[in-house]
């Protein structure tokens, strides 16, 4: 029998001082910020990302805007 196990680590577990790359849309086009992982949690809970769309992970791309959790 093969098993297969898989790992969500999120705000609930760690916080870093890593930022994430978003786009923020201001008189008509996309400003590139970042932001802490708890900014990023605030706006996700109110619903900046995908009611309003006032903001976006760095050109839609989730892999470019979290590629400072990588690394060593």
């Amino acid at each position: 029998m093969l098993k297969a196990y898989a790992f969500d680590i999120d705000c609930n577990l760690v916080i870093t001082d890593d930022t994430i790359l978003i786009d923020v849309f201001e008189n008509g086009i996309w400003i590139p910020k970042e932001i802490l992982q708890k900014e990023d949690a605030e706006l996700s809970a109110a619903g900046a990302f995908k009611e309003k769309k006032t903001h976006r992970y760095r050109n839609d791309n989730i892999e470019e805007a979290m590629q400072n959790f990588r690394g060593e």
